[in-house]
């Protein structure tokens, strides 16, 4: 009954800003086999993942490096498959979206769940 869920882990994040490289790989295995669950989702329902910004544990900073997005489901036909299998830095870099800043973000979303004007049509 909602249109849009926004969920923030921030554990990998921390942990990153203190230099635990080795407790934020492990705690990225977690959330790998959390998000397991959102398996059985809705067809209908898009699946958003990303990261806010790209941490360095070498570095204890934020950095600016990109960081992956994925697009799942949104029922029909309104996402496009690429040939991605991975959910990684490399793996997204080749992907169909190319390269997308923040802003990007939330119109794709409008426009994959049909929320946009269509411009020209």
């Amino acid at each position: 009954q909602y249109d849009f869920i926004f969920v923030h882990v921030k554990a990998a994040d921390s942990l990153a800003e203190d230099g635990k490289w080795k407790e934020k790989r492990d705690f990225i295995e977690k959330i790998d086999v959390a998000a397991a669950l959102l398996t059985d989702l809705s067809p209908e329902t898009l699946l958003v993942v990303t990261a806010d910004h790209s941490t360095a544990s070498e570095m204890k900073a934020h950095c600016a490096d990109p960081v992956p997005i994925m697009f799942y489901g949104g029922g029909g036909e309104s996402v496009r498959v690429d040939g991605v299998t991975a959910f990684n830095e490399r793996a997204c870099a080749s992907g169909g979206l190319g390269h997308m800043v923040g802003l990007d973000v939330m119109p794709q979303v409008q426009n994959l769940l049909g929320k946009l004007h269509l411009v020209g049509a």
